[in-house]
């Protein structure tokens, strides 16, 4: 027989203080992790990194800057309004995590900076037909390209 005495124990105040000062311990550590992957993503210029670090919210249970790309495609805005960087790459996780092939992506229909459409390109991996004259296009921005053609998975070629 187990005594009980010592169990008893496991539900005293003190160790339920301990599990909530833990716990608030926990959720702040998390908005601060949060909130500095946020501040990464509108600072980083690489477009791969962005996305990466966008794995990184979604694994954290926030999706608010994916949200709100996801409204602006819902209400039909997401082509009249002029996209900063960080919402691009919000734009390219949600085409990329996307279940559905592209069948054109053309990088001019959204509104933005050569930093915006440079978050954009990793779609191209996505599509079957990527139209990119006229969007400010660097060397960078050709790798990004060419990487997304060599990807054995992609259906663009």
């Amino acid at each position: 027989q187990i005594p009980s005495r010592p169990l008893s124990g496991l539900h005293s105040d003190s160790i339920r203080k301990n599990t909530d000062t833990d716990r608030k311990q926990f959720k702040e550590h998390r908005r601060e992790t949060v909130q500095y992957i946020r501040t990464k993503i509108e600072d980083e210029s690489s477009a791969e990194r962005t996305i990466n670090l966008f794995h990184c919210l979604n694994e954290l249970n926030d999706n608010s800057l994916v949200e709100e790309i996801k409204k602006f495609q819902r209400s039909g805005k997401l082509s009249n309004e002029k996209l900063e960087p960080h919402q691009c790459s919000a734009l390219a996780f949600v085409l990329l995590m996307s279940e559905e092939i592209l069948d054109e992506f053309d990088l001019k229909t959204y509104k933005t900076s050569a930093a915006g459409y440079q978050r954009l390109l990793p779609v191209v991996g996505n599509c079957r037909k990527a139209i990119l004259n006229s969007c400010f296009l660097t060397e960078k921005s050709c790798e990004i390209v060419a990487f997304a053609l060599q990807s054995s998975n992609s259906p663009l070629r």
